[in-house]
């Protein structure tokens, strides 16, 4: 009897056991959430995308993989996931299309294909909800509060952050046409993220310039509306398909840093070159007034780095009889009165067209603006400048001054100047 109480009890205390194990076993997955969700952070239950970041592939669809998980039991057979999308409050409604997704028996994690077309229109934010088609799969909604999935869709371009930094310099104002053409020639994305924009940018601009120029002489009736600056320091641009033996006339030959200058003074870049330089002649005269006073400016400029104009020649654009020049006071008459003055007096207008028409009289094409002032900056020198001895030095100034003061004593009334007398010591 005794034996028969303990096998009762023992089969009691193992029933219990079982019992027990089954009432504290947990499902794989919460049986009462039986269905899919989303599985990412709460924060990062959406997506952007921007077509605008695509330049090179320029595609017009984009995919982007969600990741979903399963709530529930494990199942031994398969079930089909179908995704869509809905609309998304304050926004139009992306383009996009889901993929049907199979979990196969004992699967319960994927990732699930959004394929999103690119945005009609740029500059405006597009949405959708991505969630689960109820009615047309297998598997319901899971977790609460991740079930749906945001996707915004754009084609924006904007101003990277970092574009002063370099960028802003080549190739001036950024647009996105300018950004789109920039990233085609150079074939680099991320031109902009560059560590050495010194050593990449003026390589790049040089390439940029040259693909505009190919295209505006192959259509010129359909010119790209793209603005790439000349700068100063920069590369040297080699000359343009549109350059004549007219410009040479009236511009002199082609020369970088003149170039350069010219297009800096009337604000001229790609988009407005091959206009401004029309090979027309009395376009190219008017060039002509508006070249030279840009060569003063830039002599002037030349003057404060301490070499002789002897190397500057090649920069001197060919002046013409009979033109009245819009002229700039020279550097070297007002910063060095004390060794111009004895031979020239004082600086006026009229006085300086005057020189310069005598000079241009008497020397024709070989005429080079500063031979009338042959001194430079020394910084050797106790007052700070010397005569330039390659350009003749005090005896060339000497010889001018001659030359100036016979011709204005021909008709010297007629004039509002007056030269020092080369006799008078």
């Amino acid at each position: 009897m005794k034996k028969s109480y303990l096998y009762l009890l023992l089969l009691l205390t193992v029933g219990s056991w079982l019992i027990s194990c089954e009432e504290s076993e947990s499902p794989f997955y919460d049986t009462n959430s039986n269905g899919a969700y989303f599985d990412y952070e709460k924060e990062k239950l959406d997506t952007l995308v921007n077509f605008a970041d695509y330049v090179l592939q320029n595609p017009e669809e984009i995919i982007v993989k969600a990741r979903v998980k399963l709530l529930g039991y494990i199942e031994d057979f398969d079930r089909t996931l179908i995704l869509k999308a809905s609309p998304l409050e304050d926004y139009p409604m992306a383009d996009i299309e889901c993929q049907e997704v199979v979990f196969k028996a004992g699967e319960f994690r994927k990732e699930v294909e959004i394929h999103i077309k690119r945005p009609q229109t740029q500059d405006i934010r597009y949405g959708a909800n991505i969630c689960v088609d109820e009615s047309r799969s297998d598997i319901g909604v899971g977790a609460e509060g991740f079930e749906n999935f945001t996707v915004y869709v754009e084609e924006s371009f904007n101003t990277p952050d970092n574009w002063e930094r370099g960028a802003s310099m080549f190739f001036g104002a950024f647009t996105a046409e300018k950004h789109i053409l920039i990233v085609r020639v150079t074939k680099d994305e991320h031109y902009v993220d560059t560590k050495n924009p010194w050593g990449v940018y003026p390589n790049y601009q040089l390439q940029v310039i040259d693909s505009i120029r190919r295209h505006n002489q192959k259509h010129p009736d359909q010119l790209l509306d793209v603005a790439i600056p000349f700068i100063s320091g920069g590369p040297v641009y080699p000359k343009p398909y549109y350059w004549t033996s007219l410009h040479d006339q009236y511009l002199g030959k082609y020369n970088s840093e003149s170039f350069i200058s010219l297009c800096q003074s009337m604000g001229v870049d790609t988009s407005n070159e091959s206009e401004a330089f029309k090979a027309d002649e009395n376009n190219l005269k008017t060039l002509h007034i508006q070249a030279v006073k840009s060569m003063m400016e830039k002599f002037n400029s030349y003057f404060y780095w301490g070499q002789s104009f002897i190397n500057f020649k090649s920069t001197q654009i060919p002046m013409k009889k009979g033109i009245d020049y819009e002229v700039v006071a020279p550097s070297w008459w007002t910063t060095c009165p004390s060794m111009v003055n004895p031979y020239y007096g004082e600086y006026s207008e009229s006085k300086y067209k005057f020189m310069i028409q005598t000079l241009l009289d008497k020397q024709g094409d070989k005429f080079f603006l500063p031979e009338m002032f042959p001194l430079f900056q020394d910084w050797n020198s106790p007052s700070g400048f010397s005569w330039d001895k390659e350009m003749g030095g005090e005896e060339k100034i000497k010889e001018w001054h001659q030359l100036f003061y016979t011709e204005w004593e021909k008709n010297k009334d007629q004039y509002d100047f007056t030269f020092p007398n080369p006799k008078v010591k």
